[in-house]
């Protein structure tokens, strides 16, 4: 898909310093960002027009470009193609079964123009190419890669194609605030050795639902980012070789209480609080999904870490997806409707 990108201007300022390992729990490289509560209260507020409504269990919905909208949503046939001038289903795309190259379960995951489906039970993740699959539709045939886990506890919520390997985001990275659960492993992502195995040693605790999160990748700009869901922190990493170059902070404090379940098991105890919800990017920027005081906000930032803009966009039910069109300047977001239908919303920038 075709980004062409425009001018920006900062709105706001960031405290960078230099960290050393304890401060950043990385390399001395690292540069840590905190990010000013003026980002919130200067917030420019977005009001959307809604493209797409629907009742059914929609799990993701983006842009794919060629006016269309992708959809992925439980049943016999969990792709669907939606043409976005008339709303009516172009094409859909049956994958769940026993057979080869089908799923059992899927979990899906948006990296820009790439729409990610993981089946966490048969080890396989299959890739879509959004602009492809809005021009075949039923025809296109996805890339699909097998992997294998060394240690059968282990389940990875993101793959990513990573060269001849995979990129796992790592379920064990996780420390309470208090520093009371650690499974002192700092790695953010494992990578596959060449026959696309993972290798994961046995921990304390088992951190998978508290060290989810999103994954934003653009290898051309050589950058992907992580974004945590439970914790104000969002993270900037060299593509390759894999570096966390930035750690960023702010603009709001976001305190969690964990419990500690049967097994080790690890879970937000209730209300949670929730940081980061989805994002995605150009080559110049990326956008990420802030909640706060059930108030939603999007924070633009560039590959280094710099604010560039902020927008509120008031009071949503929790965001599940989001995709820009071909220019940049509009965005859009999957969110729920308060009688819990879903709803694709657009914002334009």
């Amino acid at each position: 898909m075709t980004r062409t990108l425009f001018k920006l201007t900062a709105l706001s300022t960031v405290i960078l310093c230099s960290n050393i390992l304890s401060a950043c729990g990385n390399t001395n490289s690292t540069v840590c960002v905190k990010l000013s509560a003026d980002a919130l209260t200067s917030a420019t507020r977005l009001t959307g027009d809604t493209v797409l409504v629907t009742e059914k269990k929609i799990y993701s919905a983006m842009y794919a470009g060629n006016g269309k909208i992708v959809t992925v949503n439980k049943g016999d046939r969990s792709i669907e193609i939606i043409d976005l001038k008339t709303g009516k289903l172009t094409d859909s795309l049956p994958n769940y079964g026993a057979e080869d190259n089908i799923f059992i379960s899927d979990f899906s995951r948006i990296y820009g123009d790439t729409l990610e489906i993981l089946d966490a039970i048969k080890h396989q993740v299959a890739y879509y190419n959004l602009d492809s699959l809005a021009i075949i539709g039923a025809e296109y045939s996805p890339s699909i890669r097998e992997f294998n886990i060394d240690n059968e506890t282990t389940v990875f919520s993101n793959v990513l194609p990573y060269g001849d390997r995979l990129l796992g985001l790592n379920p064990y990275c996780f420390k309470s605030q208090d520093g009371k659960i650690d499974n002192g492993d700092s790695r953010r992502f494992i990578i596959s050795d060449s026959t696309l195995t993972f290798h994961t040693d046995k921990y304390k605790f088992q951190t998978l639902n508290v060290s989810q999160g999103s994954v934003i990748v653009h290898p051309e700009r050589y950058r992907l980012a992580y974004l945590s869901p439970y914790d104000d922190i969002l993270e900037i990493w060299e593509y390759s070789p894999l570096k966390k170059l930035y750690e960023i902070t702010g603009p709001a404090d976001i305190p969690n209480d964990y419990l500690i379940l049967d097994g080790g098991m690890i879970a937000v105890s209730s209300p949670s609080n929730r940081a980061y919800k989805t994002g995605t990017a150009t080559a110049e920027w990326l956008l990420s999904i802030f909640t706060l005081n059930n108030e939603a906000y999007i924070v633009k930032i560039d590959w280094d870490g710099t604010l560039l803009d902020s927008y509120c966009l008031g009071t949503i039910i929790s965001p599940l997806a989001m995709s820009l069109s071909e220019d940049g300047k509009n965005i859009y977001l999957l969110q729920f409707l308060p009688d819990d239908r879903r709803a694709l919303i657009r914002y334009r920038i």
